[in-house]
């Protein structure tokens, strides 16, 4: 005769898999977060290593924080990622491609390092668009600009990218 759990065999192992359960879900929940931590500072490494190649081949100055368009230097002016992301006009484009974000991505080859995972998300513009807009959660700390990285005098303590905190 074969013999079949009861029913208080089965609820025993259900309870036995439920604290199971119970005890590696918030150990899972902890490797995630701190997997999303070394993303993110691998990703800040990588963003200060692009600028540190950026500033190899421009004499050691740090990159411009804005540029002039059609001759009128513009600051505090939201610059479109990509440069041709609203148009092929070379003066556009050129104007936008003075802004770190773009003038640094050579060194990054992606967009996607300049966004924080979790972090707020600011949409700025409004179409029609050409490509896509990349997300943004980095800024760049504009009193560097012109400056070389020799004449930085406490350099641990300067943010060159901070959060965009808006």
């Amino acid at each position: 005769m074969k013999r079949a759990f009861t029913l208080i065999e089965l609820l025993v192992v259900i309870a036995i898999i439920a604290i199971l359960a119970a005890i590696l879900f918030p150990v899972f929940a902890q490797a995630k977060t701190a997997a999303k931590k070394a993303k993110s500072l691998a990703e800040v490494k990588q963003l200060g290593t692009a600028t540190i190649i950026y500033q190899a081949d421009y004499d050691d100055n740090f990159p411009a924080a804005y540029g002039s368009y059609l001759g009128v230097w513009r600051q505090n002016f939201f610059h479109d990622v990509p440069a041709d992301l609203r148009s092929t006009n070379a003066a556009w484009v050129n104007w936008h491609n003075t802004h770190p974000v773009n003038s640094t991505q050579p060194y990054r080859k992606n967009y996607s390092i300049m966004k924080i995972d979790g972090g707020r998300e600011y949409n700025v513009y409004t179409g029609p668009f050409l490509k896509t807009p990349a997300e943004v959660g980095y800024t760049y700390n504009g009193l560097l600009q012109g400056q070389s990285a020799t004449s930085v005098n406490r350099v641990s303590e300067t943010p060159m990218w901070p959060r965009l905190l808006g």
